[in-house]
């Protein structure tokens, strides 16, 4: 039905707006070469630098899901690039958007074993959270959280491990604070913190007590959700194989948390 509408509206007036909607539409049902093609044919109707940046950065984030590497960190560099300068004059509009770039493609950075090009963009996109969470913590401390993560898995890979932890850190007090007033969401939050934390002294700087601890109280919180969250088994598997590589009995450490 959403289909027939869409191109419906598409045969009446074929816009850069009705385009962009059945691009997303087609994306959500993972119908990437039809979403790919939609993409590119509102790029070409855009009128202004603000639909021509929202246009690339969901067309890069399709080609990223599409392991199209190449194609999607060239789109994210001209989005980005729109975003800097439409940002110079609305700030408070374009920032969070420049943020959100910065972020996908230091992401996309990091699978191509780009991680010089990659600390930099989250190094850049924190201060950017930093600055606007300093006016509305609620909004941005959970990205100030999520860039922490990010950078630190990051350190990680190259081996600059103090700093890896300190952002690990960071990125806990964060979230453990915001969960005191936004409990489900912010103990996602944790959770996930925690589950990086448990790894991260499992293989970069081995500490079983400090590994165990943080996978423990991650499965005890998971395991705290009346409605099990499908995405959460993830963080289960991890745990389970980090307790496993200490010689630990999952389904013992479990049953202690029923």
């Amino acid at each position: 039905m959403c289909k027939k509408t869409f191109e419906h509206a598409l045969s009446i007036e074929p816009s850069w707006f009705n385009q962009k909607k059945i691009a997303d539409f087609y994306q959500f049902l993972n119908a990437f070469p039809k979403a790919e093609t939609r993409y590119n044919k509102a790029l070409a109707l855009a009128t202004t630098a603000d639909q021509q940046s929202t246009t690339l950065n969901n067309l890069a984030l399709l080609q990223y899901n599409r392991n199209d590497y190449v194609s999607a960190e060239q789109c994210f560099q001209e989005a980005l690039e729109i975003f800097h300068d439409l940002a110079r004059t609305n700030p408070a509009i374009y920032l969070p958007h420049v943020a959100t770039t910065l972020n996908n493609l230091a992401n996309l950075q990091c699978d191509r074993s780009d991680f010089e090009s990659a600390e930099q963009g989250f190094q850049e996109a924190l201060e950017i959270y930093r600055d606007l969470s300093r006016t509305n913590p609620e909004t941005y401390l959970p990205y100030v959280a999520m860039t922490l993560n990010n950078l630190a898995n990051l350190q990680s890979k190259r081996n600059d491990f103090e700093s890896a932890e300190q952002c690990f850190q960071e990125a806990l007090e964060i979230c453990r604070d915001r969960a005191y007033t936004n409990l489900d969401i912010s103990l996602l939050d944790v959770t996930t913190t925690l589950i990086n934390l448990g790894v991260f002294y499992q293989k970069s700087v081995p500490d079983k007590d400090r590994s165990l601890a943080y996978v423990i109280e991650a499965l005890r919180i998971v395991s705290s959700f009346k409605k099990k969250k499908p995405f959460l088994e993830r963080y289960v598997a991890i745990a389970v194989a980090v307790l496993q590589d200490w010689d630990m009995d999952p389904k013992e450490v479990l049953s202690h948390l029923q």
